[in-house]
């Protein structure tokens, strides 16, 4: 488990768990770094709130997804500014049983590199 657990702190894309309610459960650094970044910390623990901004529809497309395991969201692009900079990201949530992943790899930066921890 402490292997599984290594890999998901490693990997090059955010990784965010939470639930149909939008509680997160677990993200790796990447996403913490990338959420950090375009909102407050106290936003951290609502996964909806933290994206409501540039995702205003994703509680409703998570709640209206009736597949017990799937694809809700496929790849979204979704666009914001971080300071001067533009910042465009795509969004991957997936439903695995009862639980709610969401990728969402590393940005794509238009106008400007911005160095993530």
């Amino acid at each position: 488990m402490e292997d599984l657990l290594q890999f998901l702190y490693l990997m090059p894309v955010g990784v965010v768990k939470f639930c149909a309610d939008g509680t997160v459960e677990m993200m790796n650094p990447v996403a913490t770094a990338l959420l950090l970044s375009m909102k407050p910390a106290e936003t951290l623990s609502d996964f909806y709130a933290a994206l409501a901004s540039i995702a205003p529809d994703l509680r409703q497309r998570v709640v209206q997804f009736c597949g017990r395991a799937g694809a809700i969201i496929d790849q979204q692009w979704l666009r914001t500014r971080v300071g001067t900079h533009e910042l465009v990201l795509s969004l991957t949530v997936n439903r695995i049983k009862d639980n709610v992943y969401r990728r969402l790899p590393c940005p794509r930066h238009i106008h400007q590199t911005i160095s993530m921890p």
